[in-house]
C-alpha cells in the first residue's frame, strides 16, 4: 500500500520511496537509487522492490517518476535480475547515461552514477561480489573500493549526510536491506500540511561529551552531529534547516501540461508559477474559499455586464472609481454607449433640449450628463466599500483565471503558514492597500473604475517574499510556434527560487510605472498591494505572531542574528 509514496526515515528524516510495478505482499530490498542531483527530490532514496520491470519516465503512469522537460514519458526500463538490475534506454530523446556514457543498455552495479535526463541517480546494492563476473567483480571494486559487498546500510548513511539531514547510524544492520523498511509504519508517511516530530535517538555519555553543543537550545549533541534535531538547525552556522512541503509534484505537472496544451491555443507565450514548495501547517480553507467566493460574484458580475442588465447602474459602484481630474467628453459617451451602466434614453433626451442652445457639443454633453441624477450616469461614485469589493469582480475569464493561480500557488502557502484568523484579517487589509495606492495615482485624472484581485493578490506575493524567499516554486513556460513549425509547442517546467518569481513579476509593475505606460493595468495597485505585504509580513515576524522556521527573509539575511528579533528556533518556538 506504500508503493511509491514518500515517506521519512524515523531515525534521520531522510525521504525515501519504494517503487515497485505490483503490489507485494512483503517488502524487502537489496538495491536503491540515491538522487544525487536534478530539479527536485535531490536526497531521495529509492528502494527498487518486486521481480517486475520497472518503468521511469515522466508520465504520471510511470513507476518511477522524475517530471522534467528533458525526460521522455517513458525513458528507460529497470528490469530485475538474479544478480540485480538491469536499466534499459526506450529510444528516448536525450538519451541514458551510465557513468558519463551514453548506452542502450547496462547491468547495474553497486556505485553506478546513472543519468536520466537532468536527475544524477547513484546505484547502490548490497548484493554479494561473488555472484558476480570475473569483470563485473573489477569494476564493483573499482566503484566501491571493496569487493566483499553488503555496503547498502552504510550507504544510507552516507544519503543522509549527504542530504545534510543527520547521520542514519542506526538503520539497522539487516544483510538484505530491509532494517530501514521495517521502522516505515502508517503514521510517518508524509502527508499535506503534517510533519514527522521524531526525537533524535538517544547516544551515550562519551558521544555527549564528546559532541558539539547546540547554539540554541545548548544541548550537548552526540560525537560528529551537523543538525541539532530538537532546533532544526545547522550547529556549525546556526541558520535553520529549511522545510519543504510534500507536493504532489507528478500530479501537478500531468495537470499542468493538459491545461497549457489548451491554453496555448489563446495565449501563445506564457511564464506562469504552477506550485510551491513553501511549508505551513494549516489547511489553507481560507484562501480556497476566497478563491470561490470570487469566482461566483465575479461570474454574476460578469452576466449582469454582458446581458446589458439595467442593475449595473447600481453594481457599477461596486467597482472601485477614483479620480476627479477634467472630464473627456469622448470618453463620457463611449460610457453611455459602450455599456448599460448609464441611462442613455435620459441622455439622449437631455442632449435633444441643449440642442438649440449656444452651447457648443462638448458643453452639450456635459451639460446632458449633468442633468441626469448621479445615480443614473455612467460615471460611479467612490464609496469606501468599493477599496474591497473590487478585489471580488473580474472584466474576463482570462483575467479571473489568471488571479486565481497566483492566488492558490502564492496565497495558499501564506494561509498555510499563518493560519485562517490572520488571513481573514489580513485579505481586506492588502486589498485596501492596493485601492489606495490605486486610487491616489488616478487622483488627477478623469473618475474611471478598476477591478480585480491582482492588487490583494500582489500583497499576498509581498508576504511569500517575506516568508518563503529561499523556497523553490515551480514555473511552467511555453512558446507555441506559428506556421513556421505547423504551431508546434515548445514548454519547458522547471524550479526556482522564490524570491526571483515574485521579484521577476514585480519588475514589470516597476518598469510600466516608470515609462508611464497605459496598457489597462493598475500596476499601482500591483505596487500598493505588495508594499502593504512586505510591511505586514515583517510585522507578523517581529511580534512573534508566525514562525516561518528559518526560511524567511530576516533569518536568511541575518543568520543566527535574527534570533534576537524572531527568538531561537526550535520545535515549539520557545526563546529560552
Amino acid at each position: 500500500m506504500h508503493i511509491g509514496k514518500p515517506a521519512a526515515c524515523p531515525n534521520c528524516h531522510q525521504r525515501v520511496r519504494m517503487v515497485a510495478a505490483h503490489r507485494l505482499d512483503n517488502v524487502t530490498s537489496r538495491s536503491a537509487f540515491l538522487i544525487e542531483s536534478g530539479p527536485q527530490r535531490v536526497g531521495e532514496l529509492i528502494f527498487l522492490l518486486g521481480d517486475q520491470t520497472i518503468s521511469v519516465g515522466k508520465s504520471a503512469d510511470a513507476n518511477l517518476s522524475f517530471r522534467s522537460a528533458d525526460v521522455s514519458r517513458v525513458h528507460c526500463y529497470l528490469r530485475a535480475g538474479s544478480h540485480g538490475w538491469r536499466i534499459e534506454d526506450n529510444d528516448s530523446t536525450n538519451g541514458l547515461f551510465v557513468n558519463g556514457r551514453r548506452v542502450n543498455g547496462h547491468n547495474l552495479l553497486n556505485g553506478d552514477s546513472v543519468g536520466v535526463g537532468a536527475f544524477v541517480l547513484r546505484y547502490m546494492s548490497d548484493i554479494p561480489a561473488a555472484t558476480l563476473t570475473e569483470s563485473e567483480q573489477r569494476v564493483a571494486t573499482e566503484m566501491s573500493g571493496d569487493s566483499s559487498g553488503g555496503h547498502m546500510i552504510e550507504l544510507v548513511g552516507a544519503a543522509a549526510a549527504t542530504a545534510d539531514v543527520g547521520h542514519a547510524d542506526s538503520a539497522g544492520d539487516d544483510s538484505d536491506g530491509s532494517g530501514l523498511l521495517n521502522l516505515l509504519s502508517d503514521d510517518i508517511f508524509v502527508d499535506e500540511g503534517k510533519t514527522i516530530d521524531v526525537p533524535a535517538p538517544p547516544s551515550s555519555n562519551t558521544q555527549d561529551k564528546d559532541g558539539p553543543t547546540c547554539p540554541s537550545c545548548k544541548r550537548q549533541l552526540p560525537a560528529r552531529a551537523k543538525i541539532c534535531v530538537r532546533c532544526g538547525i545547522n550547529v556549525e552556522t546556526g541558520r535553520q534547516i529549511i522545510t519543504s512541503q510534500d507536493t504532489n509534484l507528478n500530479e501537478i505537472y500531468g495537470i499542468a501540461e493538459k491545461t497549457i496544451w489548451w491554453i496555448s491555443w489563446v495565449s501563445w507565450l506564457g511564464v506562469y508559477p504552477i506550485a510551491s514548495e513553501a511549508f505551513g501547517l494549516k489547511k489553507p480553507i481560507v484562501i480556497r474559499t476566497i478563491a470561490v467566493v470570487t469566482i461566483l460574484i465575479s461570474g454574476w458580475f460578469l452576466w449582469l455586464e454582458l446581458s446589458f442588465s439595467d442593475s449595473m447602474i447600481r453594481h457599477k459602484n461596486l467597482m472601485l472609481w477614483s479620480g476627479d481630474g477634467e472630464i473627456d467628453p469622448d470618453t463620457l459617451v463611449a460610457y453611455y454607449y459602450g455599456t448599460s451602466w448609464g441611462d442613455t434614453e435620459a441622455f439622449d433626451n437631455q442632449l435633444e433640449l441643449s440642442a438649440d442652445s449656444d452651447l457648443n457639443e462638448d458643453e452639450r454633453i456635459l451639460a446632458a450628463h449633468n442633468a441626469i441624477p448621479k445615480d443614473r450616469q455612467a460615471i460611479g461614485q467612490f464609496r469606501a466599500s468599493q477599496l474591497v469589493t473590487h478585489a471580488f469582480l473580474h472584466g474576463g475569464i482570462f483575467h479571473l483565471l489568471g488571479n486565481l493561480l497566483f492566488l492558490m500557488v502564492f496565497g495558499s502557502r501564506v494561509n498555510a503558514l499563518i493560519g485562517p484568523l490572520l488571513t481573514v484579517i489580513v485579505y481586506p487589509v492588502l486589498a485596501i492597500g492596493a485601492g489606495l495606492a490605486h486610487a491616489m495615482s488616478c487622483a488627477d485624472q478623469m473618475a474611471s473604475p478598476m477591478l480585480g484581485a491582482s492588487g490583494a493578490i500582489m500583497g499576498l506575493a509581498g508576504m511569500y517574499f517575506v516568508f518563503f524567499p529561499a523556497h523553490n516554486v515551480h514555473v511552467a513556460a511555453w512558446w507555441r510556434w506559428g506556421i513556421i513549425r505547423w504551431f508546434e509547442l515548445s514548454m519547458t517546467i522547471f524550479t526556482v527560487r522564490g524570491f526571483w518569481v515574485v521579484l521577476f513579476y514585480i519588475a514589470f509593475d516597476v518598469a510600466f510605472t516608470i515609462i508611464g505606460a497605459e496598457d489597462g493595468v493598475a500596476h499601482w495597485a500591483h505596487l500598493g498591494g505588495f508594499i502593504v505585504g512586505i510591511a505586514v509580513g515583517v510585522i507578523l515576524l517581529l511580534a512573534r505572531l508566525v514562525n516561518a522556521r528559518g526560511g524567511d527573509l530576516i533569518s536568511v539575511i541575518l543568520g543566527r542574528r535574527a534570533w534576537a528579533l524572531l527568538g531561537r528556533p526550535g520545535y515549539a518556538g520557545d526563546d529560552e
